[in-house]
């Protein structure tokens, strides 16, 4: 792939226009994404401001005073420790002989020929519950773009390219085997080419039309007037092959005459959503459904929705009738309005392992399980 850096492609077209999200009909796309045509005006400034990394503290340890004693015991009850001679190691839970063993003191005590072997464990990652497949719970500090960025002008990516470490206002995937990485994008981004992957990128929104082999992870897409993934067949061809995993949704701002979904499908063969979480916050009217598959633009497919954490909105999961979809192991709770499921006559799909995130009690999607 070709290596795309600031300044290339500067003042090319390719702006993303992403639709207000009025309530789509069953046989109109009306919340379609489109790239809007560039005007002599629609440029994009390179700046020089950067976002720098922000590197904690670090805290040096105190030495720690070594008794002269020929013998010293640990008195905590848990340490297996003793220093009879020189050489000897010593097995530390953090105390010697009532003395803090602060980190970085090894040296010293092994100037006077003691070996330090510790058992104190690191902190551990925050805790997934059991049940998921996850790694990890997505949150703001494990998603999104981070590090130190340049300003680039670049708006379009064709074939091949890759874009990296920077950020830009806006960005139309019109190519196929493009990687966008650790890239903050302050206007959305539309795919419509093929062999697309978006990894650690920071953006309000996200549309995916008629594309095909698409990867979206450990993505941070918030505060958007629109839905957060919008996927649409709406060019001619159904989209297919697409992978949402490890993303942070959260924080909407959709306008009083639309409707936000964290996830709109409009026509889907072969999708996964996996480990992410939908947070929408306190339930507003506008706040339709965290993952809404309708039926539209030839159906939907060939679905899972496996450990994800759906929190507020309307409802968890609306699902018209679709093909071989199942819902498995997602966490539902927050400002919940009418409930984990839509009851629509037409939704046909199988779940098992859905719960209540608050208290693990199981949720029955639907009548399905």
């Amino acid at each position: 792939m070709t290596a795309v850096t600031a300044g290339v492609l500067a003042g090319g077209s390719g702006l993303v226009a992403l639709s207000a999200n009025h309530e789509p009909s069953a046989t109109s796309d009306t919340r379609s994404v489109a790239a809007a045509p560039a005007k002599a005006t629609d440029t994009v400034r390179d700046t020089t401001a950067t976002e720098p990394t922000t590197t904690p503290a670090t805290t040096k340890a105190k030495p720690v005073r070594v008794p002269t004693k020929k013998a010293t015991r640990s008195t905590t009850g848990t340490a297996t420790s003793r220093a009879a001679t020189k050489g000897r190691s010593v097995t530390s839970t953090g105390s010697d002989s009532g003395r803090s063993v602060a980190a970085g003191s090894a040296s010293g005590l092994q100037a006077h020929g003691i070996v330090v072997r510790s058992t104190k464990k690191p902190t551990p990652a925050p805790v997934v519950p059991a049940g998921t497949t996850c790694d990890l719970k997505p949150s703001a500090s494990t998603t999104g773009a981070t590090g130190t960025r340049s300003n680039s002008s670049v708006t379009t990516l064709t074939s091949g390219q890759t874009l990296a470490n920077v950020n830009v206002k806006s960005l139309n995937i019109s190519g196929s085997n493009v990687t966008v990485r650790n890239v903050k994008v302050t206007d959305g981004i539309l795919v419509t080419g093929d062999n697309v992957t978006i990894s650690h990128v920071t953006t309000p929104d996200i549309g995916i039309s008629s594309a095909r082999h698409v990867l979206v992870e450990y993505t941070n897409i918030g505060f958007s007037q629109n839905d957060a993934i919008h996927v649409t067949s709406d060019r001619g061809r159904q989209v297919q092959d697409v992978t949402l995993r490890y993303n942070y949704l959260h924080d909407p701002r959709p306008p009083a005459d639309a409707h936000y979904d964290g996830t709109q499908v409009r026509g889907v063969n072969g999708m996964k959503v996996s480990c992410s979480v939908y947070d929408a916050g306190k339930y507003t009217s506008q706040l339709n459904a965290a993952i809404y598959l309708e039926d539209a633009n030839g159906g939907n497919s060939n679905v899972t929705l496996d450990s994800n954490w759906l929190y507020g909105t309307g409802i968890s999961l609306f699902i018209d009738p679709s093909v071989n979809t199942v819902a498995t192991k997602n966490r539902i709770g927050g400002d919940l309005h009418w409930g984990p499921c839509y009851q629509n006559s037409k939704s046909k799909y199988t779940s098992s392992g859905n719960v209540w995130d608050a208290t693990d009690k199981a949720v029955n999607l639907c009548g399905n399980g």
